[in-house]
Parts: structure tokens; sequence; C-alpha cells
């Protein structure tokens, strides 16, 4: 079996549009728990393999953002798949296939709450930035910078949501 994309089908969001705000916030709070811990298991354990994934998502995320807006023309959608590629590679270079497996399945869940995140110009330039941070902190095997970095770009998708 091959995954084709990490994008979740537009019928299937719009299906799970009324989402209760009680399920997105149990969600959040999973992912709270669960993807700090495995970027630190990252962190132990990726190889260059790895780290070339994660780097080849960042520069593809920085040539959408470079093409012009990512909110016209149906590049956002292009840009919350390579997120998505983004923390899967972290999940991935864990070394643990369940790991990964509980990480698709918070990516799933969190795809409407993702996209309500999104609509604000700034924030693919700052979703980049992150990425490189995480990236560099990893690369590192450094710890506390794993958990700091990740609990600013979890914090900031929970205050957009909180937020409006």
């Amino acid at each position: 079996m091959f995954v084709a994309t990490e994008l979740v089908p537009p019928d299937l969001v719009a299906k799970r549009r009324e989402l209760r705000i009680s399920e997105v916030a149990q969600v959040l709070e999973a992912r709270r728990v669960l993807e700090p811990r495995v970027a630190q298991l990252a962190a132990m354990r990726a190889g260059e393999e790895d780290y070339h994934a994660m780097e080849r998502t960042v520069a593809d995320q920085r040539a959408l953002v470079a093409a012009g807006s990512i909110l016209l023309e149906g590049r956002e959608d292009r840009f919350l798949a390579l997120d998505i590629r983004f923390h899967l590679a972290i999940a991935r270079a864990s070394g643990n296939a369940m790991l990964v497996g509980l990480m698709r399945q918070i990516y799933r869940d969190l795809e409407i709450a993702r996209d309500m995140a999104m609509h604000h110009e700034t924030v693919p330039e700052w979703v980049i930035d992150v990425h490189e941070r995480t990236l560099e902190a990893i690369r590192a095997r450094d710890l506390d910078a794993v958990d700091r970095v990740m609990d600013e770009h979890l914090g900031a998708l929970e205050r957009a949501l909180t937020s409006g």
C-alpha cells in the first residue's frame, strides 16, 4: 500500500466540518502530549535521510511562498500538505511506526482546525521559520531546544483557534 498524499480530500474535510469545538480541543490536547515527545525521539534517532526529507519539505514550502500568495490559486492546500509532510517526517525520524500512525490520525482530525488557522497572510513565513528552527534543534540533538520550539509551534495553532 502506498500513500499518494498526506492531504485529506476536500469532500472528506467538508463532511468533518461539524467537528465540535470540544473535539478539536481534545485533538489539540493529544497533539500537545504526543508531538513534542515524538520530536525528541527524532532528535535522538534521526539520520541524514530524515534531515534531508525535512529540508526538502521546507525548501518546497519556501518555493511555494516565493511564487506568490499561497492564499490565491489554491496553493493553500499545497502548503498545508507540505506542513503535514514535515511533521510526518519528524514522526518517521522517531523510528517508531506506531507513533507515525498516531500522528497521521491527529493530523487527519486537525485538518479543519489547521485550515481555519491559515487565513492570515503572515502565517506561511512563520511556519517556515519554525520548521527550520525545529529541524535545527533536532539535528543538534538538543532535547530542550526541541521542546521549546515545539511548544512555540503548537501554541501558535492553539492560540489561533481560541482567538477566533
